[in-house]
């Protein structure tokens, strides 16, 4: 059974989308044990985005002390693409709990970005934080349905 941590920066608040998250979180339930983890946002203005970041990075530090650097991975739109097929082999192929990190409206912080390895990439276009979560949960879906040779993938 995979080990899996969501770690966000804000909570999810569209109804749609907890709709959907919550449908793969049941779908998950028999192949993984999923944990979510939230860090308060900070709030910004034009003038004050990068101490914004900063002081969420800070906290996203904080509270990834306690994982492995090689266990954590940073969603960012500059991580390694993988094809559905890819991701099912190499990423959730792990015998190793994994903490997957998403930022808020400021990305993650760089001191974050260069303290772990691990960066992944949903697209190369941006997504919301609560979007990314929604396709997160989905692509690990996929991935173990893959995996398992389920018809969810064609």
């Amino acid at each position: 059974m995979l080990d899996i941590t969501i770690i966000t920066v804000g909570e999810l608040k569209e109804p749609f989308i907890k709709e959907g998250c919550d449908l793969y979180r049941q779908r998950l339930k028999p192949y993984a044990r999923l944990r979510f983890q939230t860090v308060q946002p900070e709030s910004f203005t034009p003038n004050n985005q990068s101490p914004a970041k900063k002081k969420e990075g800070e906290k996203l530090i904080k509270k990834l002390s306690k994982y492995s650097p090689d266990s954590v991975y940073l969603l960012t739109e500059m991580g390694k693409l993988f094809d559905s097929l890819q991701w099912a082999d190499n990423v959730l192929r792990s015998d190793q709990p994994m903490i997957f990190v998403i930022g808020g409206p400021l990305g993650l912080d760089e001191q974050l970005l260069r303290i772990y390895p691990n960066k992944l990439s949903l697209s190369p276009l941006t997504f919301t934080h609560e979007l990314a979560q929604l396709l997160l949960l989905e692509q690990i879906y996929r991935g173990i349905s893959i995996g398992g040779g389920k018809k969810y993938h064609y």
